[in-house]
């Protein structure tokens, strides 16, 4: 049973060894629970551990996907930016023909941008 459901009975008659006693066997009980408790502790920080690590793992996938997509969107933005300047008005029509580039061509949308800004600058 645990110390709070237990009940402490000290009869007093003029012999301390009841109180002794008495008092010991509270000891021994408060000294179970305090060991089940830091049991439970342990296993209950453990599991937090457990999921601060999962979630630290799954912080640095999702930084690292993330990483992955802004270079590319940065190499387009910078060559529809460089077909602009070099095109002018043209610039429209090669960005319609870069979307194209992928599959008649073998080219991503920005390397097919580069490119024909090399060509035409």
């Amino acid at each position: 049973m645990g110390l709070l459901s237990e009940t402490l009975r000290l009869v007093i008659d003029g012999d301390a060894d009841g109180a002794v006693k008495a008092f010991k066997k509270a000891g021994a009980a408060a000294d179970r629970d305090l060991k089940k408790a830091q049991t439970e502790a342990q296993k209950t920080s453990a599991q937090l551990t457990k999921m601060g690590a999962a979630s630290l793992v799954a912080g640095g996938v999702m930084v690292a996907a993330l990483a992955t997509t802004i270079k590319p969107a940065s190499d387009l933005a910078e060559a529809i930016n460089v077909t602009g300047l070099v095109f002018g008005e043209s610039a429209d029509e090669m960005e319609e023909w870069s979307k194209t580039a992928a599959t008649s061509m073998g080219l991503a949308r920005d390397q097919a941008l580069s490119g024909a800004g090399a060509i035409g600058g």
